[in-house]
């Protein structure tokens, strides 16, 4: 569906990453997608948040420093304020060996109705073939209640087997959980 792809052109070097045009913000891309663990996409076992994909988006992400990257977005086309870069975030990732630390916020001028701000916050850790998540949520909407989730998910990988459990504690899905057992029969079939 063409509604839901991401469509950019983008330039990178060693000053980093420039892109412009319609992708998701790094709420949903970099932390929202460390949800995904034994299948937890499928079963809708995941956090949305803000808008999803936006047109007119414009991002900036810095090479790797010694593991530390940091980003910032915004939205160029006229938001719900009416006004252009209405919706803004800014990211920072620590990559080190087994370790990654991810965080985003998100902030939207909502015009006459309330503002959003939605913080994420990801870790995941490596340790030979088990892998442990946790990704927490905050969707602060001003309009509405706020809305805390936080996701557990662990997963371990034993030659072509992978076993996996994930689930979210909080206000939205609160409980949902999944088992997953996955086998890859090949490189591109499982």
């Amino acid at each position: 569906n063409v509604d839901q792809a991401d469509m950019y052109v983008g330039i990178s070097g060693d000053y980093g990453s420039i892109q412009a045009g319609r992708f998701e913000p790094y709420t949903i891309s970099k932390i929202g997608s460390m949800m995904n663990i034994g299948g937890s996409e499928e079963a809708d076992i995941v956090i949305t948040t803000g808008d999803g994909r936006s047109n007119g988006v414009i991002r900036y992400t810095s090479p790797s420093m010694n593991g530390l990257t940091v980003g910032v977005e915004g939205v160029a086309d006229r938001g719900q304020s009416g006004e252009d870069f209405a919706t803004t975030a800014v990211f920072g990732q620590y990559s080190n060996g087994p370790l990654l630390v991810r965080a985003a916020q998100e902030t939207q001028d909502g015009g006459s109705s309330a503002d959003t701000k939605i913080t994420t916050m990801g870790v995941s850790y490596k340790l030979d073939g088990l892998e442990a998540r946790i990704v927490h949520v905050d969707d602060d909407n001003g309009a509405s209640a706020d809305e805390t989730t936080t996701m557990y998910g662990v997963a371990y990988t034993m030659g072509a087997n992978t076993v996996s459990y994930g689930r979210l504690n909080g206000d939205v899905n609160d409980g949902d959980s999944i088992i997953g057992l996955k086998h890859a029969m090949s490189k591109n079939t499982s």
